[in-house]
């Protein structure tokens, strides 16, 4: 055995180790079919079609797999709460880590009509100055004029929500 096929055997070792034992088993199925493979161009023999049409199986199943894991372990920019404000004034849905990921955030609400307790409707002017609020989108519905409590003015886990 040459010096780069020890160097990978022992990668490989190293490596399988919190590989679940269903995913290895495919990779040394995987791993055998590929050298089947590079024999037959090596002689310049015919590769049996059920042999290519498993490697195109176990690569796509283990690329899908691999895929979703690494969308699943991404992790949004985080921000403080000055930055949170600068983006929300700027139009941009922003949200805190600790709400979960529960359909909560935090928008920018403009042109703000309201009917007041005795059912008189005011239309509220637009300005750079007024008519403007922070709302709270969540699980109940929005809720305009919504406050940041000393928790959330002082947190550093907020991140921008996609639309």
């Amino acid at each position: 055995m040459d010096f780069i096929e020890t160097i990978m055997k022992e990668i490989v070792e190293e490596v399988s180790k919190g590989i679940p034992e269903d995913v290895l088993a495919d990779l040394k199925e995987l791993s055998k079919l590929q050298t089947e493979v590079e024999k037959c161009l090596l002689k310049h023999q015919i590769i049996d079609h059920r042999t290519i049409t498993r490697i195109n199986e176990l690569t796509k199943k283990h690329f899908s797999a691999a895929k979703e894991n690494v969308k699943a372990n991404e992790k949004p920019e985080t921000f403080d709460f000055g930055e949170a404000i600068r983006r929300v004034k700027k139009g941009t849905r922003v949200a805190r880590k600790g709400w979960n990921g529960k359909g909560q955030y935090i928008m920018l609400a403009i042109n703000i009509d309201y009917t007041n307790f005795d059912g008189k409707y005011f239309h509220a002017h637009h300005s750079d100055i007024g008519s403007k609020a922070i709302a709270f989108v969540g699980t109940r519905g929005t809720q305009i004029g919504w406050l940041a409590s000393q928790s959330d003015m002082l947190a550093e886990d907020w991140y921008e929500v996609k639309e």
